[in-house]
């Protein structure tokens, strides 16, 4: 974008400030947005990351399940230009939460009958079937994330050791990675910065790369002594950053 944006949370506040003409700040409010976001005001402090171009601020819930810590269908949609949340659109009814795409352009929106869909944002529309989460997984979609412009989904099952690569109009398995016991429940997940990969991390400090276009999986010698913390591509997505119970390694592949 032309100006330059920076944003902090504070209790429960999103506290956007961008330097166009001067500096602008505005405060967004973020309570009982979605069902995992907390209610009070002694809470622990979000992530937050802007859209590439800037538009668009997604809002991490901090929630009760640390596991995988970003993707909860606890996520919240910010309209940056104009300091408000994108509120889920009326025509869902019974709203229980929401997981956006990297670019904030499309959302799973999960309804309190165990329903999701894929929705375009800004302005909302439809932009998939609505599915029920037994016809996706047996054993429960717990969670999910989706690249840049919603073109796949990856969804992760309740146990979180199996994934499957998702028709984004269908929700239908396209491709399934099933880790087993010797790699560990995972722990972390992120996606490549060009949307093509997603690196999944256990608790066992093994790391897997699927690949998003085909399904292909890279297993990767990691140098983790335990449990996969937190893993960053960096920007030229040819090494990955991962922390664990041991030191920091990068890790190349």
């Amino acid at each position: 974008p032309a100006h330059k944006s920076i944003a902090a949370a504070t209790d429960l506040i999103v506290h956007i400030i961008t330097s166009a003409h001067g500096p602008d700040r505005r405060r967004v409010y973020t309570r009982d947005k979605t069902c995992n976001f907390p209610t009070n005001h002694n809470a622990d402090l979000f992530s937050l990351r802007f859209s590439k171009d800037g538009k668009r601020l997604l809002a991490f819930a901090p929630g009760t399940n640390h596991t995988l810590r970003l993707y909860n269908f606890d996520t919240v949609l910010i309209d940056a230009e104009h300091g408000r949340v994108v509120d889920p659109p009326n025509a869902l009814a019974e709203f229980l939460g929401s997981s956006y795409s990297d670019d904030g352009a499309y959302a799973l929106l999960a309804d309190k009958h165990s329903r999701i869909q894929r929705w375009r944002t800004l302005p909302w529309a439809p932009a998939g079937a609505l599915v029920q989460f037994s016809d996706t997984f047996s054993d429960g979609l717990l969670d999910a994330l989706m690249p840049p412009g919603g073109t796949v989904v990856l969804g992760a099952s309740d146990d979180f050791f199996r994934y499957s690569l998702l028709d984004p109009h269908t929700l239908k398995p396209r491709h399934t990675l099933q880790l087993d016991y010797a790699q560990g429940r995972a722990t972390e997940w992120v996606l490549s910065h060009d949307g093509r990969r997603a690196a999944i991390g256990t608790q066992l400090g093994k790391i897997v790369v699927i690949d998003l276009d085909d399904g292909r999986v890279h297993s990767m010698q990691s140098a983790a002594a335990g449990w996969i913390e937190r893993m960053e591509f960096s920007r030229d997505d040819t090494r990955l950053f991962a922390t664990s119970d041991g030191p920091a390694q990068w890790q190349v592949f």
